[in-house]
Order: C-alpha cells, then structure tokens, then sequence
C-alpha cells in the first residue's frame, strides 16, 4: 500500500515521461520538472513528518495528509488546504470502513463536500471524485 500522496507524485512523473518520449517536450524541460517533483517530494515527506501529532496528540492520518497535498498540488491555498485536512481527520476516523460500506462513503463524501466548499472549491463533486479515488488507489 502506498502513501496517498507518492500515487500523486508518480502519475505526474509517469505524465512527465510520456510527453518526452512523445517529444512534446524537450529533454531540458523534463529534467526541470522532474527536478520540481522531487523537490514536491521532500517536502512532502517533511511535511508529513511534522504533522505527526499535531492533531491532538493522534498521528495526522496518511489520508488526510493525502487530501492536504492533493490540494495544495492543485493550488489551494496552504491554510485552506490544511483547513480542509483537519475536517477530514475527524472525518476518516469517524468513518474508518468507508471504502467498504456505502452508508460511511456516503457520510464522509458529504463531510468531504462541506469542507471543499468551505474552502471556496467550486467543483466539488469533480474534486471529491479524483481525491476519493486517489485514496481508493492507494489502499489497493
């Protein structure tokens, strides 16, 4: 199982190997925007790290983080994005069997609406779909 987050990371750069050898880009642009992913990465990793126990003394759950990131690589704002994140902590902890029960995925896609809304997201549907699925693949 990989974390939510790397899922993200490895399409753009699976994306970034496409459109090289496709020779929609030129090899000076690949190497920059590889170069951007692996910077993404590390504070990634370093934001993760620091997150832990910051939420009431529990760890922040990788799928909240995962929403976090998922955001914030989609220009959300930093503190929106973490606004919508510690919604969702509740959230994922409230609802652990969501991928399971139709009744919990229900509940937390409707706390998920909420909270993109709250954060000015305008489409909301779209966005829970692509994070909700992220989280899926990520389970497999």
């Amino acid at each position: 199982r990989a974390a939510p987050y790397l899922l993200s990371i490895g399409e753009r750069a699976e994306e970034i190997r496409r459109r090289f050898e496709e020779r929609l880009i030129e090899s000076q642009q690949a190497l920059q925007e590889l170069e951007d992913l692996v910077r993404q990465l590390r504070e990634a990793e370093e934001e993760r790290r620091s997150k832990m126990g910051d939420l009431s003394d529990r760890p922040y759950a990788p799928q909240a983080f995962a929403v976090e990131w998922w955001l914030r690589t989609h220009q959300v704002p930093a503190e929106e994005a973490r606004a919508v994140a510690q919604k969702m902590e509740d959230a994922f902890a409230a609802l652990p069997h969501w991928m399971s029960s139709r009744k919990q995925e229900g509940e937390l896609r409707t706390a998920l609406y909420k909270a993109l809304l709250a954060a000015g997201i305008s489409e909301v549907v779209a966005w829970a779909d692509a994070i909700l699925n992220l989280l899926r693949r990520a389970a497999e």
